[in-house]
């Protein structure tokens, strides 16, 4: 999936963005929720993309203070990490039920094994 890097400041009240690459594409939205519409549009527009494409934007925010900037970008890329990681073992707790329930351990059995609860044990298995 295509990212784009998207870098966000402030101009009195609203906030403006441009895309460095796409040339040109820069627009604006009064708070950061309409930014973000704004320039996925704009994205579109620029890539001649139907309204509902799917792409990732990078967002780096310039608040005229390089310490919260720094700060809010690490914050960021950590959650991000940390939402993967979660991704990750969840899709390996899955596997391990699911593994244990095939070799016939009883599913309070493979939750206590895997660290999760009876209930949850038993949603991953019947999902299989």
């Amino acid at each position: 999936m295509t990212t784009y890097t998207v870098r966000a400041g402030r101009e009195g009240a609203a906030w403006t963005a441009t895309v460095p690459e796409l040339a040109g594409v820069q627009t604006w939205g009064r708070g950061l929720r309409h930014l973000e519409e704004s320039v996925r549009e704009a994205i579109a527009l620029a890539q001649d993309l139907p309204d509902d494409a799917k792409f990732d934007m990078c967002w780096v925010f310039e608040t005229g203070d390089s310490d919260i900037n720094r700060q809010a970008s690490e914050l960021r890329d950590r959650r991000q990490e940390v939402t993967q990681a979660s991704q990750e073992l969840a899709t390996e707790t899955a596997a391990l039920v699911r593994r244990l329930h095939e070799l016939g351990f009883s599913v309070r059995d493979a939750a206590t094994i895997a660290g999760i609860s009876r209930a949850r044990a038993g949603q991953l298995i019947a999902i299989d």
